[in-house]
């Protein structure tokens, strides 16, 4: 290159100085733009405004700000008159200038110069210079220089490129970087990726040329956590949207992150919508169907760190809303009774639903729309007015239902003339009393008792009914009953309550004998009286009595007549009182089969009794029949003779003469069965014995003297036998 004199003498001549520094220009030089062909419609066109200078063993390459974000990074090579290229370097996507030192004055290099994207690579610009020296002792200089304080985030890329000085060829930093940074002291470059957190430190930048000049610069760096942007607690509902219905939808924003947060929404919304990312706002007004579609809604810090949510979003038809088949029926209301009746509910339609009530209510009553309710105490009386409840949706589409309302005038419940009796229960005994009901009054009544009842007893409000079995005595008690209609109007009653201890029914002494039927014969037995016991007292006999007896329970009578035997039998009779207490008395019943009474072969002689002669003739006795026998002679006797039954003999002395008449003599036992026998009586005239004319004639007798034997003389007549005595 030193035979080249004539060109380095060319090239000092356009050497000038300036006030800034010397600024060696060479005047040949050449600068053309070789336009690459563009490999892609989107990769970076060349850099524009490329500039060589050429310095001591340097080449400083300047060029202007592509203002294109999409650049990730410039690419840069060179090579000496007829050498060979040096691969491409990287330089940082901003730089506007650079220096390749360690170069041979004056020899000339090309250098190309390239932009690169994700697109791909684009096309180069092309620049020759050729470094030099006059041997001047050029002081490296960063007037008008300065470096911004730098702050790196743990765990972000770095690629930065320092100013570079005026003659300088050499760079330093101290003190030492943050951990995981270096510094390229050709390229003046810091790169890496910060581990670790760092406060505010001040570093000195230092220029140095070949010969130990130098300059620097101050400046600070600082390293903070890296941020990640989140979206916290937030979250986005599944939003259900409308055809023809304005949407205007603010989404959350996201909080920390490095530096500006950028938004963006995908997929793209249905139609009539849009994403404002500026403003994070979901707009427009939906034109057509869509199904629910989940959308990514991402949120992403200056150094790429992103937070996500999700939602969908669903576009339905317009719905217009109805009530189905409710209706509402017409409200009586009553002046001073509170009021609280909820409407229906309309379905379908746009939500929200919004109701209406109109024309106004009367005085003292509201209508909520947000519960639907009418409620609050009218204060007059309406006469029946029809009103119009609306359910309109978001987007005004309405549904209505009519009814009527009329506010009648307050009544008050009585209980007329109806009064309760003192009420007298037992321990023990089940108690159910229904008291009396309420008329009149506002609907609906309902009905209390107080004070408390006694234990055991309750009262059902619904049936008005005292009810339950006491288990405790309670001296006679003042209650009072109310009815009490819907708006507190009241009626009262008074009663007095007493639960008396329980009484048990007895039979005392009392015995019940063995009982003897029998078959055929009426029976009639009453059966003794129970003592003490509660209310009235239930007789009852078990078990069955033989066919054809009964029992009266109200007589306590055993009657009827049996009509088959029954060997002997226990038969259980029960006195029972109200609350169930009971006494029993056992006797046996035994029916036996009817016996008849019956002579046998007895028979009666005819009698024959004379008037004046004493009577007394026993007839025989019946044999068999049931129980005493009754024996009776029939028709009626002579004057004078009587018949005594119990001894069953003819006695009396007859008074006259009767002429034989025939007689029936009965035997009858108690069940009427009889026996027969027939008999004559006849009672003939008195007749005198008589000597008629016979004497005996005085007779003499002398003692010692044998009597000759004296047959007296024989009478005559008289009734029978006729005997004799002497005297």
């Amino acid at each position: 290159m030193l035979g080249r004199e004539p060109e380095r003498v060319r090239s000092m001549r356009q050497i000038k100085l300036d006030r800034a520094g010397v600024v060696i220009r060479r005047l040949s030089l050449v600068l053309s733009l070789a336009i690459a062909t563009v490999a892609a419609a989107q990769v970076p066109s060349h850099p524009a405004g490329l500039e060589a200078t050429g310095l001591d063993q340097a080449v400083e390459l300047r060029w202007l700000d592509a203002n294109n974000a999409s650049i990730v990074r410039h690419e840069m090579r060179y090579a000496a008159e007829g050498g060979e290229f040096t691969a491409w370097l990287p330089l940082g996507a901003g730089d506007t200038s650079t220096t390749i030192a360690a170069l041979v004055n004056f020899v000339s290099y090309t250098f190309h110069l390239r932009a690169v994207n994700a697109a791909g690579v684009g096309p180069a610009a092309e620049v020759t210079a050729t470094p030099f020296t006059m041997n001047i002792d050029l002081e490296p200089s960063f007037e008008g220089r300065s470096i911004e304080p730098i702050c790196y985030r743990v765990g972000v890329e770095v690629w930065q490129r320092l100013p570079h000085a005026f003659a300088a060829y050499h760079y330093s930093v101290s003190p030492a970087l943050p951990a995981g940074l270096s510094f390229n002291s050709e390229s003046a470059v810091i790169s890496g990726t910060p581990t670790t957190v760092q406060p505010v430190t001040t570093y000195t930048y230092t220029g140095s040329d070949f010969d130990g000049d130098e300059d620097s610069l101050e400046f600070t760096i600082k390293v903070d956590p890296n941020s990640l942007p989140t979206f916290g607690d937030a979250m986005v509902e599944s939003q259900r949207f409308r055809v023809d219905s304005p949407v205007d939808l603010t989404l959350p924003a996201a909080m920390e992150g490095n530096g500006a947060i950028t938004y963006r929404l995908t997929p793209a919304l249905p139609g009539g919508l849009s994403f404002d990312a500026n403003v994070r706002t979901i707009s427009g007004t939906p034109n057509e169907v869509s199904p629910a579609t989940v959308f990514t809604y991402t949120a992403s810090d200056e150094d790429d760190d992103t937070a996500m949510l999700t939602f969908s979003i669903e576009v339905e038809a317009d719905r217009m809303p109805d009530f189905g088949t409710a209706t509402i029926d017409a409200q009586r209301y009553r002046v001073g009774s509170p009021v609280s009746e909820r409407l229906p509910a309309a379905r379908g339609g746009d939500s929200p639903i919004t109701y209406g009530l109109s024309p106004a209510l009367p005085d003292g009553l509201s209508f909520d729309a947000n519960t639907r309710t009418i409620s609050g105490t009218p204060n007059a009386t309406l006469s029946s007015t029809v009103y119009t409840y609306t359910a309109s949706d978001e987007d005004d589409d309405t549904a209505t239902l009519t009814f009527a309302i009329e506010v009648e005038a307050d009544r008050m419940p009585d209980f007329g003339t109806a009064t309760i009796d003192a009420q007298r229960y037992r321990v023990g005994s089940p108690v159910s009393e229904r008291l009396p009901a309420a008329r009149g009054g506002d609907s609906p009544i309902t009905y209390g008792l107080s004070p408390a009842l006694p234990d055991g007893l309750s009262f059902d409000a619904n049936t008005r009914t005292i009810s339950g079995t006491p288990n405790a005595t309670l001296s006679s008690t003042v209650f009072t009953y109310a009815a009490s209609d819907e708006d507190g109007d009241t009626a009262t009653l008074t009663f007095a309550i007493e639960v008396e201890a329980d009484k048990m029914p007895d039979f005392g002494t009392a015995a019940i004998d063995g009982q003897r039927y029998r078959v055929g014969s009426p029976v009639n037995s009453t059966l003794p009286a129970a003592m003490g016991g509660d209310g009235a007292i239930v007789y009852g006999l078990t078990p069955a009595l033989p066919d054809g007896l009964s029992f009266d329970a109200n007589t306590r009578t055993i009657s009827g007549t049996p009509n088959a035997t029954l060997s002997s039998t226990v038969f259980t009779y029960a006195a029972s009182d109200e609350d169930g207490d009971t006494a029993t008395l056992t006797f046996a019943i035994e029916v036996e089969a009817d016996s008849m009474p019956d002579f046998g072969t007895a028979t009666v002689e005819a009698q024959r009794f004379r008037v004046g002669s004493p009577v007394a003739e026993r007839l025989p006795d019946a044999r068999g029949g049931d129980g005493t026998i009754v024996y009776t002679l029939s028709p009626t006797l002579p004057d004078g003779i009587g018949f005594n039954a119990e001894r069953r003999v003819l006695n009396g002395t007859p008074t006259r003469p009767t002429a034989r008449s025939q007689y029936v003599y009965t035997a009858t036992d108690e069940d009427g069965d009889t026996a027969t026998l027939p008999l004559e009586i006849e009672v003939e005239p008195d007749q005198m014995p008589t000597f008629g004319n016979a004497t005996v004639p005085a007779q003499s007798y002398h003692v010692s003297t044998a009597i000759i034997d004296l047959v007296l003389p024989s009478a005559q007549g008289g009734d029978g036998a006729l005997t004799y005595a002497l005297s």
